[in-house]
């Protein structure tokens, strides 16, 4: 197990688990802040994937982030990863947590929180959980899923059985000296220090969250042509081709940054005048520093799961299929309805808002 130590606490030992996505984690934020505004002399930890952890590096409202690497695990399987898996589980019992929080929803984080022993371990019901077997390493269910309320306030009800009702919405993100130079630098290299610019993020986990490259080709060469302000295409792993791909078909040559940290990518966003994207960890990034955003929604519930904040714009096509959740789909006709006009219009309304 490694973790990152805070100082200790002489209250009740508290461990949340949500071990991905980038969004996901920042839309757990106001749950661990609730938690410590009510429990402010309590021992605070975050079960997380290696590769997400600098998002709550920190945090003050965490005492210690514990890396999970069940991707690694998986991965690597064989008699070592046994022996590793079972030195995980000894040590998150010695820890010796009175409550755990399962925010996941998973077969994995139940186990995770099973292997705890904690005396309460809470959970989502069986409808709520995506994986309903779930439920059977959970001592505290809440049916949590409330038909149009964003997924914060439904991650926020995991806090009932513990008598808390009052949410406290933040979203603590601490950004590295380190990540805020490299940032500075890039953008004096690139004539972008202290100037305005837009940054576009095609990219997704999904394909059905990819609104097209031609159509971002286009959207970069407007708003350069119509704000006069430079474009940055912004992209995660193995996305490089993707945003190349966009710059080749631009007549106004977008800046593509190398590939980012987590922190890095913080930085330049709170540097940025918005961003434009689909339903993506960066979008989200976006909205918890608070700076404005286009999201363009195609198959995502944009109640439930759009950015969070009162600057934001949503472009999205209701039909009778929305909110289908589906990975991929042979015709995604909520996300390639939309124009590029109508994201014009969203970037126009963030712009009139100087």
């Amino acid at each position: 197990m490694h973790g990152t130590q805070g100082k200790g606490k002489t209250g009740e030992r508290f461990l949340i688990i949500r071990l991905s996505a980038v969004g996901d984690i920042l839309h757990t934020l106001p749950l661990a802040h609730t938690l410590r505004a009510h429990h402010p002399r309590a021992y605070i930890a975050w079960g997380v994937e290696a590769q997400h952890a600098p998002l709550l590096q920190g945090n003050p409202d965490i005492d210690e982030v514990i890396m999970v690497p069940t991707r690694q695990w998986r991965g690597q399987w064989s008699w070592k990863t046994v022996t590793a898996i079972r030195a995980f589980k000894q040590e998150l019992r010695q820890r010796r947590f009175d409550v755990v929080l399962d925010v996941q929803g998973l077969l994995k984080s139940g186990i995770i929180t099973y292997c705890t022993r904690a005396p309460m371990r809470i959970g989502f019901a069986r409808k709520d959980c995506r994986e309903p077997l779930n439920t059977l390493f959970t001592t505290h269910r809440v049916e949590a899923t409330v038909p149009g309320t964003h997924v914060i306030y439904r991650n926020l009800a995991l806090l009932r059985p513990l008598g808390i009702t009052a949410p406290r919405i933040a979203f603590p993100l601490s950004i590295p000296a380190e990540a805020e130079k490299r940032i500075d630098s890039l953008l004096h290299r690139q004539g972008l220090a202290g100037v305005p610019f837009a940054v576009l993020h095609p990219g997704g986990g999904w394909p059905t969250k990819q609104w097209g490259s031609r159509r971002y080709a286009v959207l970069s060469d407007t708003i350069q042509k119509r704000w006069g302000i430079r474009t940055v295409l912004t992209w995660g792993p193995g996305e490089e081709p993707l945003v190349q791909g966009i710059a080749g078909l631009c007549r106004h040559p977008p800046w593509v940054p190398p590939l980012l940290t987590l922190p890095e990518l913080a930085a330049l966003l709170r540097r940025a005048r918005l961003l434009v994207g689909g339903d993506t960890g960066p979008l989200h990034l976006a909205a918890a520093l608070r700076v404005p955003v286009v999201g363009i929604y195609g198959p995502t519930d944009p109640v439930r799961n759009g950015p969070f904040g009162t600057e934001q714009v949503i472009i999205h096509h209701p039909l009778p299929c929305s909110n289908c959740f589906w990975r991929r789909c042979p015709v995604i006709q909520c996300l390639h309805e939309i124009t590029v006009e109508e994201v014009v219009q969203g970037v126009q309304r963030v712009m009139s808002n100087e």
